[in-house]
C-alpha cells in the first residue's frame, strides 16, 4: 500500500466530516460525494443557496477563479445565490477563523439591509 492513497483518503475523510460540520452549523445539506457528481455540483447547499467549502491547516490559500467559476454555474443553474466558504484549522482540525466569499450582488444586499435597520 502506497502512501499517497492513503493520504488522500484521509484527507476525502477529513473534508467529509468538516463539510458534514458546516452542513449541520448553516442548516444546509451536504452534498452527495461533494458534489463531484453528474446531477449536483457545490458541497452544500440549501432551498437559497450552493455552497463550496474548502479548507486548511496551512497560514494561507490560494483562491482559484474556477472554484467561483464552477459554484456561479451551479448556482445560476439552479436559480441560487453562491459562496464559498473558507476554514483554517490547527492540526487537530480546531477552527481558528473562518470567512465566506459572496457575490457582490449578495453583499450589497446585506449592506442596504443593515443601512435599513439602523435607520
Amino acid at each position: 500500500m502506497s502512501y499517497i492513497p492513503e493520504k488522500q483518503d484521509s484527507n476525502k475523510k477529513r473534508a467529509n466530516k468538516w463539510e458534514k460540520k458546516l452542513a449541520k452549523k448553516f442548516g444546509m445539506k451536504q452534498t452527495i460525494s461533494s458534489g463531484s457528481g453528474v446531477w449536483e455540483k457545490g458541497d452544500l447547499k440549501s432551498v437559497d443557496f450552493v455552497g463550496e467549502s474548502k479548507k486548511t491547516q496551512q497560514d494561507s490559500i490560494s483562491l482559484r477563479r474556477e472554484w467561483l467559476e464552477k459554484i456561479q454555474i451551479e448556482a445560476k443553474n439552479k436559480n441560487k445565490e453562491w459562496f464559498l466558504h473558507i476554514g483554517f484549522t490547527d492540526i487537530s482540525d480546531k477552527e481558528l477563523i473562518n470567512g465566506v466569499v459572496i457575490s457582490e450582488k449578495l453583499f450589497q444586499m446585506i449592506l442596504d439591509i443593515i443601512k435599513t435597520e439602523k435607520g
